[in-house]
């Protein structure tokens, strides 16, 4: 049978190296407090769009969010500014990158103010933009 490995001493940890998060004073957030956050938020962004899509304005009985902001650290970087409340044909068009449901929310970020937001959503466009332009060139 084998034997586990001790568990370090009081002495061994005290010498231990303290994490990043630790050396940045960033406070661990619990999974649990972190899930209701979320829900709160989610919330928050259904009140501000009053059940409607935002992006199309259609009322939209379920709906879903979509991430204005895309990478690793959105589900982290989640606000009311960064969150969209979409109906499912806008949330689809927004993943295939349609320009004109990417304009609808480019002026929704707009019009609230959401720089970041904002900022994403033209990146976006311009991308898009730039890839139908080159196909066209590839063609011509």
């Amino acid at each position: 049978m084998k034997r586990r490995p001790a568990a370090p001493s009081a002495a061994v940890l005290a010498f231990q190296k303290p994490t990043r998060k630790a050396r940045l004073g960033i406070a661990q957030v619990t999974n649990e407090k972190r899930i209701l956050a979320r829900g709160e938020l989610r919330h928050d962004v259904i009140i501000r769009a009053n059940g409607r899509c935002e992006t199309c304005r259609v009322p939209v009985p379920p709906g879903e969010l979509h991430h204005v902001l895309s990478g690793s650290q959105r589900r982290r970087r989640e606000s009311m500014s960064s969150l969209l409340f979409v109906c499912v044909a806008c949330h689809h068009a927004l993943h295939r990158n349609d320009l004109e449901v990417l304009f609808w929310a480019s002026s929704w970020a707009n019009a609230n103010g959401f720089v970041e937001a904002r900022a994403a959503i033209q990146k976006r466009i311009e991308k898009v933009t730039e890839a139908k332009w080159a196909s066209l060139r590839g063609i011509a």
